[in-house]
């Protein structure tokens, strides 16, 4: 089996060597309150379990989603600035120091 692409020549589907696979998904997701529209990417590991990645009109990651056996695990939201410097990074209301790795 080969990767699989969709019409914006993004990986759809990535085959393992053990037959699992690694899909991903490309959505446009309504965002709540003054906040843009926001593109989210999920990305399902042979497990099964996603995180959701949601990004702003500069690809600046604004929140993810960690989802394990459908339940939430974890949500991690940051805050840019106009010239795209994160100015804040937040995971169930506490402040994080430093940068956080975000799937891609």
């Amino acid at each position: 089996m080969i990767n699989q692409y969709d019409v914006m020549d993004r990986k759809t589907l990535v085959p393992l060597p053990d037959a699992s696979t690694i899909q991903t998904a490309y959505s446009v997701a309504p965002a709540g309150g003054s906040t843009p529209t926001r593109l989210a990417t999920t990305v399902t590991d042979p497990m099964g379990e996603q995180t959701v990645r949601h990004t702003d009109v500069r690809e600046n990651t604004v929140e993810v989603d960690r989802f394990k056996s459908g339940q939430t695990l974890a949500t991690t939201y940051q805050r840019w600035s106009e010239i795209s410097r994160c100015t804040s990074r937040k995971q169930a209301g506490q402040q994080m120091p430093g940068r956080l790795p975000v799937p891609s």
